[in-house]
């Protein structure tokens, strides 16, 4: 009996204690929600709205960003948010923070009026006309026959993009259609089949950029998605082949293909990689394969992809590296790398090859670096260099084969320089490697159309 007596008296001094009022609510206040204000800090060259936002403890703000025409973001901090377009929406919010954000002028990189695929050269005249030279055992010159061609020729008009892969070709007419030619046992030419053809045919239509690897093809249409068709060495195709062109991804502005990787640029200047990467062509840090895309960089101009090596332009004309280095491709001594590394500065495009690269700086000078059997690097020598040296002037773009380099001079003629087993320099020569460059073509300028 004592024993009840204390717990009845220990409960209702403990319901006074708690002001009991007989089960009811009554008189009891729930504490308001914190609120917290996110305040933010923006540079001239842009704007960002609203210039505060007041959320309670525990929730997310988005802000909107807005570069002023011809500006670009140069750096986004705080409040670790995420920046998907032109909305950076705020990690969880727990205590005041600030959201800065700067801007700088957007580096306008040139489209190079021509390409280099394995073993193959091509060029746009400023009449549209394409012109190409070097190996067609497969017909990816889109000739009718077989045979390699030493000297350019032009099989076509009306032509606004080309590219080439390892024995194929892409060409992008100025209606927007996609016409490929060449080897097909892998389904690259994205036709519906495996048969190889030497003859171009229409596989694809408003498309806007044509990109072709060593065996499969990539193409970004007008609306920003990417489609691939071919061998699915990247993984990010989902079946082992795709005979036919099949969208990818979203919101795509620009496209570099590698043999075995895909790096792309979004509308926000992020860099997103996917595909192989034993030699840390991705620049994730690691070695591990990517079968989605995953973005690594932020404020990109361009980018672009050679075997296993990746070379990326940012707004502020640095260049960046990462991938295979043993050849000296990467321009840093030698030296492979997983994560992307400044090498150069003052850029204004980039070139990937096989094994070697090509920078364009702003004064109109091309540096090369990297393997050199061949003289691609056209600094008159063989033997591969390690650092970006200076080769010529008075360029306006550049673009890189497996083992060749093009470089187009402001006055509209093409230049050359590497292996030319195939004819792939198109200045008649039998002989195998040449350099330093020599002049192959003249009038070549970018269709009025682009």
């Amino acid at each position: 009996m004592i024993r009840s007596t204390k717990v009845i008296s220990t409960l209702f001094l403990s319901c006074l204690m708690a002001a009991c009022g007989g089960g009811s609510d009554a008189g009891s206040t729930t504490p308001p929600a914190t609120s917290i204000t996110v305040s933010t800090s923006a540079a001239t060259g842009g704007t960002i709205s609203p210039a505060a936002a007041t959320v309670s403890s525990g929730g997310v703000a988005s802000f909107t960003i807005t570069p002023s025409s011809g500006q670009v973001i140069a750096s986004l901090s705080g409040c670790n948010g995420t920046l998907s377009g032109n909305t950076y929406t705020t990690g969880v919010i727990t205590a005041s923070c600030t959201v800065s954000v700067s801007f700088m002028a957007e580096l306008q990189t040139p489209v190079a009026p021509m390409a280099a695929g394995e073993s193959t050269s091509y060029a746009l005249k400023s009449d549209g006309s394409l012109w190409l030279a070097g190996q067609n055992s497969q017909g990816q010159l889109g000739l009718g026959d077989i045979n390699n061609r030493r000297l350019f020729e032009s099989p076509m008009l009306g032509v606004k993009g080309v590219s080439g892969g390892g024995s194929h070709t892409l060409i992008l007419k100025q209606d927007g259609s996609v016409w490929s030619a060449g080897r097909n046992n892998e389904g690259q030419l994205g036709s519906g089949n495996t048969s190889s053809r030497t003859q171009f045919g229409a596989v694809l239509s408003n498309v806007k950029v044509v990109v072709a690897a060593q065996n499969y093809s990539l193409a970004l249409k007008q609306d920003g998605s990417l489609w691939a068709a071919g061998y699915n060495a990247t993984g990010v195709l989902g079946a082992e082949y795709r005979h036919q062109f099949t969208s990818i991804l979203e919101g795509v502005k620009q496209v570099a293909a590698g043999d075995s990787h895909i790096a792309v640029i979004k509308h926000d200047n992020s860099l997103w990689v996917a595909g192989r990467n034993a030699s840390g062509q991705l620049g994730t840090g690691d070695n591990n394969a990517r079968s989605q895309f995953v973005q690594v960089m932020a404020g990109v101009a361009a980018v672009a992809t050679g075997g296993r090596h990746t070379l990326v332009l940012k707004h502020d004309g640095t260049v960046w590296a990462s991938g295979e280095g043993t050849y000296g491709q990467l321009g840093n001594g030698g030296i492979s790398q997983t994560s992307f590394t400044q090498v150069a500065s003052n850029g204004w495009a980039v070139a990937a090859g096989g094994s070697h690269s090509a920078l364009l700086k702003r004064d109109g000078t091309v540096w090369t670096t990297g393997s050199n059997a061949y003289g691609q690097l056209g600094q008159g020598m063989l033997g591969a260099q390690m650092q970006f040296s200076q080769t010529l002037t008075g360029v306006a773009a550049l673009a890189a084969g497996l083992n060749h380099t093009l470089a187009l001079k402001t006055d509209g003629s093409l230049w050359a320089s590497g292996s030319n087993l195939a004819g792939e320099l198109g200045n008649g020569s039998f002989a195998i490697a040449i350099s330093p460059f020599v002049q192959v073509l003249s009038g070549v300028g970018l269709p009025a159309s682009l």
